[in-house]
């Protein structure tokens, strides 16, 4: 669901304006009044702020008018705490404008006057909302730098307020990131921090959000319980922005039903609240979640005319999640309509943009800057401890004979400086020399390693696109070097599904460019010769390989392992066929297995057709397809390979948990067994439940 359709969040968004309780006491014409009457600047610039303040309720442009007055003043006078607050308060209104690049310039100057003037708690809250711009821009490495920062401050100024609001931004990057299982974690963090409180606003927030974590795990009836419980509450508390979210959000678990009637009906309700709030971001959100919503019902007329106006606004606002969205639908829609230029146009757009957003590498950073932030909040605790002795040693009684051993030993190098200089200074031409044409020689392969795994990137299909046409199933990739020999690949023939868990000849670069060629030939097969037989794939995709691999002058023995499915969504039945490889699936904690044809696809002495095998799944059956990279990894006490008897063991052990509980209880097996042992192959192994 994450792919085409917009989740609407609902995030904190920190500020330093008085409540709404309060606000709703102000008499504006009092500060008015109080505004001709004040003396002294300061003091206009005060009221100013509150007058901002106090419009924000009805007007958010008059706030706007009133915090502008209240920059300009402050920075005629030099006061700069007026200057630091109004630029924050600006930074509030040009977000909830959708206009990021001026917010995140606003909050950039207010966090920088705020750090001269030493006011902790108002550096936390624009670190906060610094990061909130970061994630609407999908820099979620650069999001959750700004919220670790943030929170570091609030924990040392035991402010649980603004600690639960950061706790709730850093579980939306994890989800994001499609830890599901550390988002849950935050989410109930806040929640059991706001009941302690009794913050029930904000606990409808949390409410929101861990439905939403729910619904990625798939448990999506508990998930509609929590959203029509959170709807009810927000239309009694009067809040837009939660009943757009709310009933936008029900309208994504209709379409995950594929109702998409409901689903539609939903999200123009939503839209016509939106429309009062003027925000740009979250018009654009429902506008691609419609515009994807018409395309399932085949209207693509109306598909285009909504995806097209997300499209218009993603590029205003510099929304790189949006803009995805809007033009894989886009895509989607004129290939469709057999508008091919357009249709390449809009998908070049979407592959160019789509590595800026989650990637292994960003993963990886959002981890270690998570461990960071630990570490460095546990060095601290032991700085405070150890200051006091410190400050004892430093005054130790050795800075006498200290200081003597340092005036033998600078005598006594100066002479050997002046011994070995021309020695070391010839060798250093020598070793810069070298050292300068091994950096040309690495930046040049590395070049070419980064080239290889973006074409790679190209051809895996993107987790969310995988998730729509298998949602209850998983992927475990983690190729041996930067780039792999082993892919995974989907293809949609109406109601088919297609898929398959492919090992080419070699890993990293070399196993690459053969699974370029090997995932090009099967898209030809199923795309151009319109065949979605399992066997008649790998015999046509064997041809096409072959056929391209003799065109080269030197005779080229790389080919490719693979078992491949085809899934009839209506009644469940899977048509499999396999190259070397098996399938597996478990049926009341019995495991089957199916063997692939002995031969591979490439150069064989004794090409045979190959054999397609039919099976009848029943609901609660899981299918597991894998190359031979997991089993033949070494490692344990013994450092022995792990095996496919025990890999067998370890699925049926796993069978009562979640497809996403199984791959997570996958990963971490294959990380306690392989330790510090260096891996043998890539990884890949697919599973998915009925």
């Amino acid at each position: 669901m994450k792919s085409f359709l917009f989740i609407i969040f609902l995030s904190y968004f920190t500020t330093t304006a008085i409540s709404q309780e309060k606000i709703d006491r102000i008499n504006i014409d009092s500060l008015k009044e109080l505004l001709i009457n004040s003396i002294s600047d300061t003091n206009k610039v005060k009221v100013l702020q509150s007058l901002g303040n106090a419009s924000m309720v009805d007007s958010i442009e008059n706030a706007m008018i009133y915090y502008k007055q209240a920059l300009l003043l402050s920075e005629e006078i030099a006061y700069k705490n007026g200057i630091a607050k109004s630029s924050f308060e600006l930074g509030r209104i040009h977000y909830v404008q959708g206009d990021f690049l001026l917010s995140q310039k606003k909050f950039s100057r207010a966090l920088s006057l705020f750090k001269d003037t030493k006011d902790s708690l108002r550096i936390a809250k624009t670190l906060n909302n610094l990061g909130m711009i970061a994630k609407e821009r999908a820099d979620y490495t650069i999001a959750l730098d700004y919220y670790l920062k943030a929170l570091n401050i609030a924990e040392s100024l035991n402010d649980k307020s603004i600690t639960t609001e950061i706790w709730n931004n850093i579980g939306l990057i994890f989800f994001w990131q499609n830890n599901y299982e550390k988002a849950e974690y935050y989410f109930q963090k806040c929640i059991e921090m706001n009941t302690s409180l009794n913050n029930y606003k904000r606990l409808i927030i949390n409410f929101n959000n861990l439905a939403l974590v729910l619904t990625e795990k798939g448990d999506i009836d508990k998930a509609l319980i929590y959203h029509k419980e959170t709807l009810s509450l927000e239309k009694k508390s009067d809040n837009i922005k939660g009943i757009i979210s709310s009933i936008g959000n029900i309208g994504n678990i209709y379409y995950e039903k594929k109702d998409y009637d409901t689903s539609l009906v939903l999200f123009k309700e939503a839209l016509t609240f939106a429309h009062q709030l003027k925000d740009e971001y979250l018009l654009g959100q429902l506008y691609s979640n419609i515009g994807r919503t018409y395309f399932d019902l085949n209207d693509l007329n109306n598909a285009i005319l909504f995806s097209d106006s997300a499209f218009i606004i993603a590029n205003k606002i510099d929304a790189k999640d949006l803009f995805l969205t809007s033009a894989l639908t886009l895509s989607d829609v004129y290939l469709k309509k057999q508008n091919y230029k357009q249709a390449l146009h809009f998908h070049i757009l979407y592959s160019n943009y789509k590595d800026s957003l989650i990637t292994q590498e960003s993963t990886k950073a959002v981890a270690e800057m998570e461990t960071r932030y630990e570490t460095e909040k546990k060095e601290k605790e032991i700085e405070l401890l150890n200051k006091e002795k410190e400050k004892q040693a430093a005054i130790s009684s050795e800075q006498n004979k200290r200081k003597n051993m340092i005036i033998y030993t600078v005598v006594f190098g100066f002479f050997l400086v002046v011994l070995f200089s021309g020695f070391l200074y010839n060798r250093f031409r020598i070793t810069k020399k070298q050292k300068i044409i091994i950096a040309e020689k690495n930046k040049e392969i590395t070049d070419s390693i980064i080239y290889a795994k973006r074409l790679q990137t190209a051809i895996l299909p993107p987790n969310s696109y995988w998730k729509k046409y298998l949602p209850q199933s998983f992927i475990l990739y983690q190729p041996k070097d930067i780039v792999s020999g082993d892919f995974y690949w989907l293809e949609n023939v109406s109601d088919l599904v297609l898929f398959a868990a492919a090992d080419c000849t070699g890993h990293g670069v070399s196993g690459a460019m053969v699974s370029v060629v090997c995932s090009n030939a099967l898209n030809r097969t199923v795309k151009e010769f319109d065949i979605t037989e399992p066997a008649k794939i790998l015999d046509k995709t064997r041809e096409l390989v072959l056929e391209t691999f003799e065109k080269s002058n030197e005779e080229v023995k790389d080919g490719m392992d693979i078992s491949i499915c085809c899934l009839n969504t209506k009644n469940n039945e899977l048509l499999w066929s396999g190259a070397n490889n098996p399938l597996w699936y478990i049926r009341e904690n019995n495991l089957f297995e199916i063997k692939g044809d002995k031969q591979p696809i490439g150069q064989n002495d004794n090409p045979k057709p190959f054999t397609t095998h039919n099976i009848d799944l029943q609901k609660g059956d899981t299918v597991y397809i894998f190359t031979d990279g997991y089993a033949d990894q070494f490692g344990g006490e013994k450092g022995k390979k792990f095996m496919y008897r025990p890999l067998k063991e370890l699925l049926l052990s796993i069978q009562n948990k979640s497809i996403a509980e199984q791959q997570e209880e996958l990963h971490q097996k294959f990380i306690n067994w392989k330790k510090n042992t260096e891996q043998t192959d890539d990884v890949l192994v697919i599973g998915f439940k009925i």
